[in-house]
């Protein structure tokens, strides 16, 4: 796998929330407390399908730059177009960490 790698909770019939994991150990930990590995089986697990997920749910899509860039703008996070995007992910999460750690 590779890594940081996004987990979901359904917040509704076809919405999803998601929760970045730098690491392996956070994944798992991710996946141990009710978050799911893609949004096809958060979204199935939210509307109580037992046997598959409905044909309307699309196909889960990796993060893209511009939403990086806009999370980071979000949480005031400096953006040099020289980091990569995991480079840019892992600022995010420092980010998300320190905001945590205020409140």
């Amino acid at each position: 796998m590779i890594f940081p790698r996004d987990v979901f909770k359904a917040t509704s019939k076809r919405h999803l929330s998601s929760l970045l994991c730098p690491t392996h150990a956070d994944y798992s930990m991710a996946l141990k407390r009710g978050w799911f590995a893609t949004g096809a089986e958060a979204l199935a697990d939210f509307a109580g399908l037992a046997f598959g997920v409905p044909d309307d749910v699309a196909e889960e899509t990796p993060i893209t730059r511009a939403e990086l860039e806009a999370e980071a703008r979000r949480l005031g996070v400096k953006l040099d177009s020289r980091n990569s995007n995991e480079r840019l992910a892992e600022r995010i999460l420092e980010a998300h960490a320190a905001s945590e750690g205020k409140g």
